[in-house]
C-alpha cells in the first residue's frame, strides 16, 4: 500500500512539473508575441531610417547584390551574419528600411522567449519571470532599437542563448552532454558575436567560467580551456579580417595616451552607466517602496530624505555641468529622437528634460534608499542570500562576464561616450539579481507598484519609438516635396532636426562613403570639413564633418531658430503619440553673415 502511494505522489508531481514546464513555454510565447505585435504598431506606414542602421543598411544591400561586405565608413560593427540575414529578406522582399527593420521582429521575438525562459530556470516565480521579460524587453532601451536594424538586438539575442546553452550544460547529467552543451555555445556565440563584438564574452568569459563551475567531471576542465583558444584566435581573426576592408573603421581599446581629465571623464560616465541600469529597472526596484511599512520611524524618514538631497545635489551638477548631458543619466538613445520626448506646457525642450529626469532621478533614488534600508533592515536574510548566491550558478554564470562586460566599457567612457543602450546587454543580469533579492527577502510576488510602473514606462517606450517613426515619415514627406520643387538633396540638412539617419544615407548614396577620419584603409580618404564660423555653435551639428557632399542651403529643423529664416516653403505637420501632440518640421536657410553677427 505504501509503494502505490509513493508511485501515485511521484507521478501526481510529474504531472504538476509538466503543466508548469507547458505554462512556461506559453507564457515565453506570449511575451513574444507581444513584442512582435508592439513592433508592428510601432512601424505601421514607416520606411525611414534610425540612427545607425543607415550605414548597415546599405552593407547588406550591396552584399544582396554582390555577395561581398562592402563598408561605407561608418561601422565600427563587423555586422557579420547580420547582413547575410538582412540580405536575404532583401532577396525576397526587395530593398527598403521597412524590411529590414521588419526582419529584426523575429530576433526581438526570441529575446522574449529566451529571457522568460532563463529567468524560469534561474528561480525567478512565474509571475516574476513575466515581469522581468517585460522589463527588458518594453524598456525604453529595447523597443526603440528592436523596431530598427541596429546591431544592439542581435547581440543581445547571441547573448541570451549563450546564457540559455550554459544553464542547459549546467542541467546536464553527464559529462559528455554537458561537454556538447559548451561547444555549442561557444561555436554558435562565435558565429553570433560577429553581429556585434561584445557578444563574444559568451564565448571568451561565460562558456569558460561555465566549464569551471562543471569542472567536478572528467574533461571538462580540458575542453573549457581549448574551448576559450579556439574563441580568443577566432576573434582575433575576425578582428583582423574586419581592419584589412576597405573603408571599414577601426575601434581599438587603447586609443592614445590617457591623462587625468580622461580619467574623471570615464569615472563619470561609468556611475551614469550605474544608473542608467537602475532606471531601466524601477520596476522592480518599485518592489522596496512598499517594503518599508515595516522600518522604523526614523529609517523610513531617512530612506525618504536621501533621496531628496542626493537628486538636488546631482541636478545641480547636472545644470553647471560641461559635457552637454543632464546628469546623472548617460548620453542618451532618445537624443537621436528628440521629437518624441514630451515637452510640457509652457516650457522649453531642455527645461521638460530637466524637469524629467528631476522626477526620474528623484524616484529612482528613493527605490535605491528604501532597498537598501529593508535589506539593512532584513540582515540576517540579505546576508543569507548573498551567501549562497557566491556558491550558485547564476553567479558562477553570469558574475564573470558581467564583470568583462562592464570593463569592456571603460574604454568607451575614457576616449568617448557610453550611451545607454550600450548596458542593455547588462540588464538581464541585473533583473536576474534584483528579482530573486525581493524573492527571498521580501515576498515572492512582487508587488502591484511594480506593474504599474512597468505600465507606465512601457507606454511610453512603444509611445515614443511611435512618434520617431511618425516624425521620420514627416520628414520624408517634406523632403519629397522639396525635390519636386526642384531644390537637390544634396543642398539640405536635416541633422539638427532628425539625427544623423537621414543625412548620413544621403552622403552614401551621394559621395560613396561617410567622410570618418578613423579611415585607415585605403588611406588618405579624409577631407577637411571647413566650418562656417558666421553660424554659432548651436546651429552647426556634430556629423556635418562626416558628410561633406551635403553643402546646406536649407536646413529642416523642428522649431524656427534665430540664426536661420524663414522660407516659403510650407511646414509638415505630423501627430506624435506624446505631448506636444501636433508638431511640424520647418524649412529654414542660412541668414546673411552680418545678420547672425548683429543677433
Amino acid at each position: 500500500m505504501t509503494g502505490q502511494l509513493e508511485a501515485s505522489a511521484v507521478q501526481h508531481e510529474q504531472c504538476r512539473l509538466k503543466r508548469l514546464a507547458a505554462t512556461d513555454y506559453r507564457n515565453a510565447a506570449g511575451c513574444a508575441l507581444l513584442v512582435g505585435i508592439l513592433l508592428l504598431i510601432i512601424h505601421a506606414g514607416s520606411n525611414e531610417p534610425f540612427m545607425d542602421d543607415f550605414s548597415y543598411a546599405k552593407t547588406a544591400q550591396q552584399f544582396a547584390a554582390t555577395g561581398r561586405f562592402i563598408f561605407n565608413g561608418w561601422a565600427v560593427e563587423t555586422l557579420g551574419w547580420q547582413v547575410l540575414w538582412g540580405a536575404l529578406f532583401i532577396k525576397l522582399f526587395g530593398f527598403s528600411f521597412r524590411v529590414l527593420q521588419l526582419s529584426m521582429i523575429p530576433l526581438a521575438m526570441g529575446c522574449a522567449y529566451l529571457s522568460h525562459q532563463i529567468f524560469r530556470k534561474f528561480g525567478l516565480t512565474p509571475g516574476n519571470s513575466l515581469l522581468g521579460t517585460f522589463t527588458l524587453t518594453l524598456s525604453p532601451l529595447f523597443l526603440p532599437v528592436a523596431a530598427s536594424y541596429m546591431t544592439d538586438i542581435p547581440g543581445l539575442l547571441v547573448i541570451l542563448v549563450c546564457i540559455r546553452m550554459c544553464q542547459r550544460a549546467a542541467e546536464s547529467e553527464s559529462a559528455r552532454e554537458a561537454i556538447l552543451w559548451l561547444v555549442a555555445a561557444s561555436v554558435v556565440n562565435l558565429i553570433g558575436g560577429t553581429a556585434r563584438q561584445i557578444a563574444w564574452l559568451g564565448a571568451l568569459i561565460m562558456v569558460p567560467s561555465t566549464a569551471w563551475m562543471l569542472r567536478r567531471w572528467r574533461g571538462i576542465k580540458t575542453t573549457g580551456l581549448l574551448l576559450f583558444f579556439l574563441a580568443y584566435f577566432t576573434v582575433l581573426g575576425v578582428i583582423h579580417w574586419f581592419n584589412g576592408q576597405p573603408y571599414s573603421v577601426p575601434e581599438p581599446m587603447y586609443q592614445g595616451p590617457i591623462h587625468g581629465r580622461m580619467l574623471l571623464h570615464a569615472a563619470v560616465q561609468t556611475v551614469k552607466a550605474a544608473f542608467c541600469l537602475m532606471l531601466m529597472v524601477i520596476p522592480l526596484l518599485a518592489a522596496w517602496i512598499p517594503a518599508t511599512r515595516t522600518l522604523p520611524g526614523k529609517k523610513r524618514v531617512l530612506a525618504f530624505a536621501i533621496p531628496l538631497l542626493a537628486t538636488a545635489i546631482l541636478l545641480a551638477a547636472a545644470v553647471r555641468g560641461s559635457d552637454g548631458v543632464l546628469a546623472p543619466w548617460l548620453k542618451p538613445l532618445i537624443e537621436a529622437q528628440a521629437f518624441a520626448i514630451p515637452i510640457l506646457p509652457g516650457m522649453s525642450l531642455h527645461k521638460s528634460l530637466l524637469v524629467m529626469d528631476a522626477f526620474l532621478t528623484l524616484f529612482v533614488f528613493l527605490e535605491i534608499s528604501c532597498c537598501l534600508g529593508v535589506l539593512a533592515d532584513h540582515s540576517e536574510a540579505t546576508y543569507k542570500f548573498f551567501h549562497s548566491w557566491k556558491k550558485s550558478e547564476i553567479f558562477l554564470i553570469l558574475g564573470p562576464f558581467a564583470l568583462a562586460y562592464i570593463a569592456l566599457l571603460l574604454p568607451r567612457g575614457i576616449y568617448s561616450w557610453i550611451q545607454d543602450r550600450y548596458v542593455l546587454g547588462l540588464l538581464p543580469v541585473a533583473i536576474v539579481g534584483l528579482a530573486l533579492l525581493s524573492q527571498r527577502v521580501i515576498n515572492a510576488r512582487l508587488p502591484k507598484i511594480s506593474a504599474l510602473t512597468l505600465v507606465l514606462f512601457s507606454t511610453y517606450s512603444v509611445a515614443g519609438a511611435r512618434s520617431f517613426y511618425l516624425a521620420s515619415a514627416a520628414l520624408h514627406r517634406l523632403l519629397d516635396r522639396m525635390e519636386r520643387a526642384g531644390i537637390r538633396r544634396m543642398a539640405i540638412e536635416t541633422t539638427i532636426g532628425a539625427g544623423i539617419a537621414n543625412d548620413g544615407w544621403a552622403q552614401i548614396e551621394h559621395g560613396g562613403l561617410i567622410n570618418d577620419p578613423r579611415i585607415v584603409k585605403p588611406p588618405h580618404q579624409y577631407r577637411v570639413v571647413t566650418r562656417d564660423d558666421a553660424l554659432p555653435g548651436y546651429c552647426q551639428y556634430w556629423f556635418t564633418d562626416y558628410t561633406p557632399d551635403i553643402t546646406a542651403e536649407y536646413y529642416i529643423v523642428p522649431a524656427p531658430m534665430a540664426c536661420f529664416a524663414p522660407t516659403d516653403i510650407t511646414p509638415e505637420y505630423y501627430h506624435a503619440w506624446l505631448p506636444p501632440f501636433r508638431r511640424a518640421f520647418y524649412v529654414e536657410h542660412r541668414r546673411p553673415a552680418q545678420a547672425i553677427a548683429a543677433r
